[in-house]
Formats: C-alpha cells, structure tokens, sequence
C-alpha cells in the first residue's frame, strides 16, 4: 500500500513514527523499525490492561470475600469472663455449667449456659430419670494466684468476631501466626480423680466471678491443667506446671 510523504511526525505515548516516500529506502527502513516497535508498543499496552483486569477482578475477590467475612463471622466462648475483648460482640452472657463432678453418667462437654432462659411444657415434679445441669465453681484454693476465687460461681460469655474461624490453642498463651488473640487464660478441666468426665477448656488469665455466692455448692468444678513428663516430652514442657492456653481468630 503506498505511502504519503508527511513532513510531520507522529508521537505515539513517546514513540517518534515517521513516514516517507516509498522511494526513500533509507527513511522506509526507519519507518519498518518504528513500524514495529509500535507493534511491540500495542502488545505490551495489551498485556499491561489484561494485568490490570487481572489485579482489579482480583482486588473485588478479595473485598468480596472480606465482606463476607465480615457478615458471617466466628463465634467463641469466653470462659471466666462477663464482657468480650475489643474488636468482638456480644452475642449473649451466661454462666459456666456442666454435669455434677461425682456422676459416673451425663454429658462431659461444659456449656455456657444462657443468663436469660426462657421455658417451654415443664412439669417441675422433681423426678429424678434424666440428665441434669449444674452450674460450675472454680476449684483453686490450692493456688496463691487464684485462692480468692476458691468456690465462686464461674460466668462466661458467647462472643463473635468478623473472622474466618476461632480455635483454642493449648500450651501457650502466644497465637500462631497470621492469628489474633481474643483473649489469653489457662488450661482448666475436671480433676482426675472424679468420677465425671470434663473436656480441657481454656479460662482467661484475668477471671470474674458471679456476683451472687461463694458458697461450696460443688458441681461441675474447675482445675489447673498440669504437664505430667512421661509420654509428654519433657521439654519442652515441664513436669507439674500449669499449662497455658490462647483463643486465637483468624481473618483475610
């Protein structure tokens, strides 16, 4: 296809195109060489907007996904307290309960039993044919740290955070990485010795009571978790000390 001779030149995003005559062999091998390189120039402005379309779409999972996250969320329990941690809702207060601890029989798992019930049929004949519920009592009397609490009721509270998902880290009272912490305590469960079951539960470091009784009412009662060396490699841990625990939430 002929050419034009243009006196003016063209400047495309820094590139200097020139056309010529086609008799001009050497100004028409200059305009191949920009020919091409402004070839080079539209792919590369091509990849460069694909990129871009890849980083955006990209960005909007992400937000996307925040989002949802942040409407779904996890919820945990937080064992010994009555408010959450900063960044957490409240979804309901409660009081700590469980199986009696000298029943052979019942439930092992602990539950955060709400402070506001509400009832259906009841019969209220005290019969004595099904499982029962107790509330729970910090048994510490034996430790200088948390003597006050000896006997007092323990509260809980149901917390939700906008993140992935929560889990209890036991051992340590540090989160794994990329984890946050809700909250630090430690390790607390059933003694050995008693006949009930219990299930290990994580109590935070800084515990409140119930504000009603002190009183040895019994019930599902509460220990240190101790490391006993043996099958547990010693270390890292260290025979009778009370181990550690961290609730730890994670989020994109």
């Amino acid at each position: 296809m002929p050419l034009l001779l243009i006196t003016s030149l063209i400047l495309v995003k820094g590139l200097t195109v020139v056309y010529c005559n086609e008799n001009d062999a050497g100004c028409k091998a200059t305009e191949e060489s920009n020919y091409s390189d402004l070839l080079k120039l539209i792919r590369l402005e091509e990849k460069l907007h694909k990129h871009e379309t890849i980083i955006q779409e990209q960005g909007k999972q992400i937000e996307s996904l925040k989002n949802r996250t942040e409407e779904d969320g996890a919820t945990y329990i937080r064992w010994g307290r009555t408010t959450c941690p900063s960044g957490a809702t409240v979804v309901y207060t409660g009081y700590k309960a469980g199986s009696y601890y000298l029943h052979t029989g019942g439930a092992s798992n602990p539950l955060c039993l709400t402070s506001k019930p509400t009832w259906e049929k009841f019969t209220g004949k005290g019969e004595k044919y099904g499982a029962f519920i107790y509330g729970a009592e910090y048994a510490t009397y034996e430790y200088s740290m948390w003597y006050y609490l000896q006997n007092n009721d323990v509260p809980c509270i149901v917390c939700r955070v906008p993140s992935n998902d929560v889990l209890m880290v036991p051992g340590t009272k540090i989160c794994p990485r990329p984890y946050s912490l809700q909250y630090k305590g430690y390790l607390m469960a059933g003694h050995y010795s008693h006949a009930a079951p219990s299930e290990f539960i994580c109590v935070d470091g800084d515990p409140e009571t119930i504000n009603r009784s002190y009183e040895d009412k019994e019930g599902y009662l509460l220990y240190f978790v101790q490391a006993i060396c043996g099958s547990l490699s010693c270390g890292p841990y260290i025979e009778n000390r009370e181990v550690t625990c961290a609730v730890c939430s994670f989020s994109l």
